[in-house]
């Protein structure tokens, strides 16, 4: 993908994501520093992705005659894992994730109904004697 495309991706995303919280009132003004930080960890996590699905999670470290010396982790396995959790962490934030979004609100879970409510007990048979 080039820089430009990759760009619009990022634009497209975080744009679509800005105006959807902004919406319903998750977003402010005073959030954009916050969120843009969001988005830049979207961006590397993304970028660091698309090197790994080309190139591969480990790099083969040789000796001048060309002899495995190392099999190391590649740099960008570990910066898109700690994007993914700058991600993580920061969407809880503004309501990124299945959990978060139930915090926020709107229609309430009904509780299942509890049928021994509908019993007619004595108190002495709950509380005990």
């Amino acid at each position: 993908m080039t820089d430009a495309a990759h760009d619009a991706v990022i634009g497209v995303t975080c744009d679509g994501c800005k105006h959807e919280r902004h919406g319903l009132g998750l977003l402010t003004s005073a959030d954009t520093t916050f969120f843009s930080a969001y988005c830049q960890s979207y961006a590397r996590w993304r970028a660091a992705e698309e090197w790994l699905s080309e190139n591969g999670a480990t790099i083969i470290l040789r000796d001048k005659d060309g002899k495995v010396r190392q099999i190391v982790r590649a740099p960008q396995a570990i910066t898109a894992q700690a994007a993914l959790a700058d991600l993580n962490r920061m969407g809880q934030q503004f309501g990124l994730s299945p959990s978060a979004r139930t915090s926020i609100g709107g229609a309430e879970t009904p509780k299942p109904e509890n049928k021994f409510m509908k019993l007619k007990l004595p108190p002495a048979a709950i509380y005990g004697p």
